[in-house]
């Protein structure tokens, strides 16, 4: 990714799909070189939060920083109202 493009980062699957954050790029990122980065960095430990400790090392490394947002659920099956 780019510097300055926005990052979308989400975890789970199928009804444990959830969204972590939305993050700005402040240096260029190929995300298979810095997972291997952080799998150096941050041997894998018993009981360890991977993910969240994923998202902390990439801010503490200047990858990313966090956008502050709000999200608009604008409806649902065709029809618009926001919640």
């Amino acid at each position: 990714m780019k510097k300055d493009s926005i990052l979308l980062i989400t975890t789970g699957d199928y009804s444990d799909y959830y969204v972590q954050g939305l993050f700005k790029v402040l240096k260029e990122i190929n995300k298979i070189t810095v997972v291997s980065e952080f799998n150096e960095a941050c041997p894998a430990g018993r009981g360890d939060d991977r993910q969240s400790k994923f998202l902390a090392w990439l801010a503490a490394s200047g990858y990313v920083e966090d956008i502050e947002h709000e999200e608009w659920h604008i409806g649902s099956y065709g029809q618009v109202s926001v919640t």
